[in-house]
């Protein structure tokens, strides 16, 4: 009993100390394999933040142009709904279909409907026939309106934003320092807003810029000591702010400072300090 109890152990053992080296040497390529992963993750990843970092001009100008237009897709969406949601509560408009000619969904008034109905010299029988079907028409319009399309027009509207907000922060994220020419983004909780310009310069050199809001030129400005006010009634979003020099005044450079009113994040006066055809940009987010 003792021999043979031995034996195994022996045997194990011997097994045992065969296969160290083999399962060290497995061990170790599995840790080298691990540790090249890691290494190849993090030049990725360091790679993709510097890529991120700094957007080629044709990326940023890309970016912003589809920022513009989901802009007027949001201003739209949000018009329709603001419609929508009115008609719905409003047992004085109906939705007709092609009651002018104009083969469309139409809404008009009750008034209207039985104005034109009046125009057509129906019977009286012909007439409330008529009236009947149009109200079974706006009925049925109605419930569609109400669980279908109303809907995804608000789901719309929450795929806009999302989108906005992302190109908000890649642009802003992305963009070197020297970019925004100064200025840094805010958060404002009214609309309109007011920004205020002026040359807070010891002289006053004839500094003159442009004030881009979306891409489209809000107003050109004669910087002077005394301040001039831009209403900019922007809806709620993302909206993206620039500052073009156009001349450095006799001294240069183009410097002067703009304070924003409303803002709840963010600095409300700032100041840019730019050469010609330079210029600052920063974002502007209306919060709810």
């Amino acid at each position: 009993m003792n021999t043979d109890d031995t034996k195994p152990t022996n045997r194990t053992n011997t097994n045992a100390a065969s296969l160290t080296p083999r399962r060290k040497e497995t061990i170790m390529k599995r840790i080298g394999y691990i540790i090249s992963i890691v290494l190849l993750c993090g030049l990725a990843v360091e790679k993709a933040s510097a890529l991120s970092y700094v957007l080629s001009d044709a990326t940023i100008k890309r970016l912003e142009g589809e920022h513009n237009a989901l802009i007027k897709q949001r201003q739209q969406t949000q018009a329709d709904i603001t419609n929508l949601c009115s008609v719905l509560s409003n047992p004085q408009r109906m939705y007709v279909y092609s009651l002018n000619g104009s083969k469309r969904w139409e809404c008009w008034t009750t008034q209207q409907v039985a104005d034109r109905l009046g125009q057509m010299n129906y019977s009286r029988a012909q007439y409330y026939g008529w009236w009947n079907y149009l109200q079974a028409q706006h009925r049925n319009y109605w419930r569609y309106a109400r669980n279908q399309l109303l809907p995804s027009l608000q789901a719309r509207l929450k795929q806009i934003d999302a989108r906005l907000t992302y190109i908000a922060r890649t642009l802003s994220s992305s963009t070197p320092d020297d970019r925004t020419g100064g200025l840094s983004n805010v958060t404002v909780n009214m609309s309109p807003i007011y920004v205020y310009v002026w040359d807070h310069g010891k002289l006053q050199d004839g500094d003159v810029v442009e004030i881009f809001v979306n891409g489209k030129l809000i107003r050109q400005v004669s910087l002077t000591r005394s301040k001039t006010r831009i209403k900019l009634p922007l809806p709620y979003g993302n909206h993206r702010l620039e500052v073009r020099a156009l001349n450095t005044g006799a001294s240069g450079p183009n410097t002067a400072s703009m304070s924003i009113t409303g803002v709840v994040k963010g600095n409300p006066k700032q100041s840019w300090n730019l050469q010609t055809g330079e210029r600052a940009t920063m974002w502007i987010t209306v919060g709810r």
